[in-house]
């Protein structure tokens, strides 16, 4: 006897029943057909539309590959370029570097073609393993190196799973490929090459079809050579893995509307019939692009299990395309040198719509700088704003490395109140941007609640923080970079080379347009000398002020700068006439001539002004430099504290110049200096007892060559000192033969400013009379008044160490050039030399007898003697004598000569009067 028969088979013979009649085929068949066929075609195009947009993906990430790729090598190439650069300057190119080079040498007498000057990356496509050449020009010659292929393209084993990179120059050349590509590759790439400069191309291979997608690094900026194609190589079985597994999951899914359709007949068929007209729509939408529109399908059978299957997809594909394209464009962005603030705009926009996150800010901090910390808040509709925040944000609730999720108030302590007030949130999900250049940046995200601040997806949210990192830090490089090669460091000005580019582009616009450009070249007077007494921190301090007088002066066409020392340079646009420029060069010496007050002292400088006006005076940076340096020494050799406009005839003194300071280094080697000696008279005693040291200069080829033509020449080129060294030996020399002699007393010797500042002064002069035996009060040191007053503090101080070790100390030249008396009082000397213009017309002009008479009388209540220099006569001695003074000197006594005659005309003079005095 047979049991009872299941539920399911009860189903199969009702099934099998339904079959038996005709119509009941025919209208199984028929619901078969209808319902059968226009799901395989649903799935057939979902198929081929998924695998398409799979398709495109693979292409995309193989974009995005070679670009990250692209970035590594660019990165690899500057650190080489760096590392060779510091090992040229400090000469180490032969070791420690052969993690980075294969090899290092000299280029020879002349750097590579492609080197312009400059550091050049040159790429050799001779072969499949190509060399990268870098090369670099030093003081020290040219060298080149070759770039280790390890370092700069990485091994291949360490290549992403199933990726691989070959790389290219513009021209087709292979310059690295692990992979090999065949002629079908090759010609795929350079007919996709030849249409943009990146794209995606595919070949046929034996072991099947192979999906690649290049980019092409520009080089030309940075190395003065041809870009370079990456390309991102993969098998498109490997792309294409994910369209397997959907394919796998689509045949149970086509069984399953099979087994549906026949088991419930044709009372399903118009339900299912609606639904499989939403599927088509949707797989239609998705073939065409259309990921935003979604898969709205209402069933609990199969058809919506695929119908959400397809939502599933949809949005996952949607999300992936929307991240990578973002990622894509961020990384386009960066290549390109965007602004910052453009790259912070375009983050905020994009994480908003990937997150759905209420609200985003970026919030950035400057340390180490006074600038101040700002916001990036994104607005609704996609706007953002930029907003400096009054106070510094506080960080401290960051996690260091991961996502921190944060309530509202500490959220509030990192982008403000008002932002928290305007667009407030549940919870926030926020996380740091690491920068080494100074900058700290936090990324806060606003969520409805804390449910969806915790369920973002963080990997992709790093995506975006690591290419906020490397927009900051490619943004702080660069303007670090550009600041050190074209600012200088101590004044904030813009530096020699800034410069003369910006005087390069004004020249051009003034020689093809009517207006006229002038170029005024600054420096400072009497700086060295308050720099030498008061140090070098002093010194910085009048350096950034006299910048910032200068600055203050000049409008927004015109350029200040630096050109190095106490130096500077300010180009004039639009000028109008010579008068214009004169007026505002005048203004500068008047700025510059104030005093400066440092700590609560004031020091003194002035300024001399060389103006060259272009195209009258060249039309060059270069010769309109040269020729405004040239009219600067004119000023200052026409007394300093003024403007000169070059001349032509200033060429020649220039060159008179160089050719004599050429000869002077010569001179004493040689034996060309001569000392000439000016007798000087006492009055009191009538007797010849002192001489004036006068140096003379025979040269072998050009004849005598007075002081004056070579005497300011030696003291710029610091020569001076070599000679004032001299001109003591030769003096003390020959006043110890003569003291043997009985013939003189005592000899005086002129010395320079530049050997005030020597600090070897007073034990050059003791060395000198010890080893002759002489009595240091038998050496007299004239310095000038200029030098003496120019400097209290340093000749207070350099005249009482002389005086300490007995040597006699004169003011030569009293009375020029200064108004008051006061410094006397303020250092110790012995002797006051009365300069000759106050003895034109003497004694017959009342009011030069007046001055002479009164600087003798204050000299004697000082208890100084005095010298008057350029008596030539009888009845100006007389008068002198008269009034006190106690030494003439001058074409009376007689004229500068040499030793040998000297030693005549005193004897005959001994003879002639043994006790005789003027008059």
């Amino acid at each position: 006897m047979a049991g009872p028969t299941s539920t399911d088979e009860e189903h199969l013979l009702n099934a099998a029943a339904a079959l038996r009649p005709r119509m009941g085929r025919r209208v199984f068949g028929s619901l078969a057909v209808t319902a059968i066929v226009p799901a395989l075609l649903a799935m057939l195009l979902a198929f081929r539309s998924v695998s398409g947009q799979l398709e495109d993906g693979a292409y995309d990430r193989l974009h995005v590959e070679a670009q990250n790729y692209s970035l590594s090598v660019y990165a690899r190439l500057e650190l080489a370029q760096q590392l060779l650069e510091r090992a040229a300057a400090t000469g180490a190119v032969d070791g420690g570097l052969d993690r980075y080079f294969d090899r290092i040498e000299p280029s020879g007498s002349s750097v590579p073609k492609l080197l312009l000057e400059r550091n050049v990356a040159s790429v050799d496509p001779a072969s499949a393993a190509s060399t990268v050449w870098l090369g670099l020009a030093t003081e020290r010659g040219s060298v080149r190196g070759a770039v280790s292929s390890s370092f700069l393209f990485g091994a291949p084993d360490l290549f992403p799973h199933g990726l691989s990179f070959c790389i290219s120059t513009n021209a087709g050349g292979t310059v690295f490929c692990p992979a090999e590509l065949d002629a079908n590759a090759r010609e795929a790439w350079q007919f996709a090459a030849r249409q943009n400069s990146s794209g995606r191309f595919s070949w046929q291979a034996d072991d099947g079809e192979h999906l690649a997608a290049y980019f092409t690094i520009p080089l030309f900026d940075k190395f003065d050579t041809e870009g370079i194609r990456i390309a991102a190589v993969q098998q498109k079985a490997a792309a294409m893995a994910p369209a397997d597994g959907f394919k796998q999951a689509t045949l149970p899914a086509i069984a399953i509307v099979v087994l549906t359709t026949l088991w419930f007949g044709y009372r399903l068929v118009r339900g299912r019939l609606a639904v499989l007209g939403l599927l088509t729509e949707s797989a239609s939408r998705m073939s065409r692009g259309d990921l935003a529109t979604p898969v709205e399908v209402e069933s609990d059978d199969e058809f919506g299990t695929i119908g959400r299957a397809f939502e599933h997809a949809r949005v996952a594909l949607a999300s992936q395309f929307s991240t990578l394209n973002a990622l894509s464009e961020l990384d386009r962005a960066i290549l390109k040198d965007a602004d910052i603030d453009t790259i912070y705009r375009a983050c905020l926009r994009y994480m908003a719509e990937i997150f759905s996150c209420t609200s985003a800010y970026v919030v950035v901090l400057h340390h180490g700088t006074k600038a101040p910390p700002f916001r990036v808040t994104l607005t609704g509709e996609r706007n953002t704003q930029r907003t400096e925040l009054p106070h510094s944000p506080s960080f401290e609730r960051l996690d260091q490395t991961g996502v921190s999720i944060l309530d509202d108030q500490a959220a509030t302590a990192i982008i403000g109140e008002k932002a928290a007030a305007d667009r407030p949130a549940g919870a926030y999900a926020a996380a740091r941007v690491a920068s080494p250049e100074g900058m700290e940046t936090a990324v806060v995200l606003g969520f409805a609640d804390a449910d969806a601040a915790t369920a973002i997806r963080r990997r992709i949210l790093s995506d975006f923080l690591d290419r906020l990192a490397v927009a900051q830090h490619s943004f702080e490089r660069s303007k670090r970079l550009y600041r050190q090669a074209h600012y200088d460091e101590l004044t904030g000005l813009p530096n020699r080379q800034l410069f003369l580019d910006r005087l390069e582009r004004l020249v051009a616009l003034a020689e093809h347009g009517s207006q006229q450009a002038a170029l005024l070249f600054i420096d400072l007077d009497d700086f060295k000398s308050v720099n030498d007494s008061r140090g070098h921190p002093v010194g910085d301090i009048l350096l950034r002020l006299s910048a910032q007088r200068i600055r203050q002066r000049i409008t927004r066409r015109d350029t200040a700068a630096r050109l190095g020392g106490d130096e500077f340079g300010v180009v004039l646009a639009d000028v109008d006439s010579a008068s214009d420029v004169q007026d505002i060069a005048n203004e500068f010496v008047a700025a510059l001539s104030a005093p400066f007050e440092i700590d609560g002292i004031e020091h003194f400088l002035g300024a001399s002004v060389g103006i060259a006006i272009s195209p009258t005076d060249g039309t060059d940076a270069d010769t309109l430099l040269r020729k405004a340096d040239t009219a600067m020494y004119k000023a200052k050799s026409d007394g300093k504290g003024r403007p000169a406009f070059y001349e032509e005839k200033l060429n020649a003194e220039i060159n008179e110049h160089v050719r004599i300071n050429t000869d002077l280094r010569r001179a004493i080697e040689n034996g060309e200096f001569e000392l000439y000696y000016q007798p000087k008279l006492c009055l009191e005693s009538g007797r010849i007892h002192s001489a004036e040291a006068l140096i003379r200069w025979h040269h072998p080829a050009r004849g005598f060559i007075p002081p004056d033509r070579f005497i300011g020449v030696a003291e710029r080129s610091h020569l001076i000192v070599d000679i004032g060294e001299w001109v003591a030996g030769e003096a003390v020399r020959q006043l110890a033969k003569w003291q043997a002699d009985a013939r003189l007393e005592r000899v005086a010797i002129n010395v320079s400013y530049r050997q005030l500042h020597d600090s070897n002064l007073e034990d050059l002069l003791h060395r000198q009379v010890s080893v002759h035996g002489l009595n240091p009060a038998s050496l007299e040191l004239e310095f000038t008044e200029s030098i003496a007053a120019s400097g209290v503090d340093r000749a207070t101080e350099v005249f009482g160490r002389l005086r300490s070790r007995g040597f006699r100390v004169a003011i030569d030249d009293f009375g020029t050039g200064y108004s008051s008396f006061g410094y006397l009082t303020d250092m110790t000397f012995d002797v006051i030399k009365i300069d000759r213009m106050f003895l034109e017309d003497f004694p017959h002009n009342p009011q030069k007898h007046a001055v002479v008479a009164g600087i003798v009388q204050m000299a004697k209540s000082l208890g100084k003697e005095t010298v008057a220099e350029g008596v030539e006569q009888r009845e100006q001695s007389e008068a002198l004598r008269d009034l006190g003074c106690d030494t003439v000197q001058g074409y009376l006594v007689g004229a500068p000569m040499c030793a040998r005659d000297f030693e005549v005309y005193v004897d005959e003079f001994a003879r002639a009067a043994p006790r005789r005095k003027t008059g």
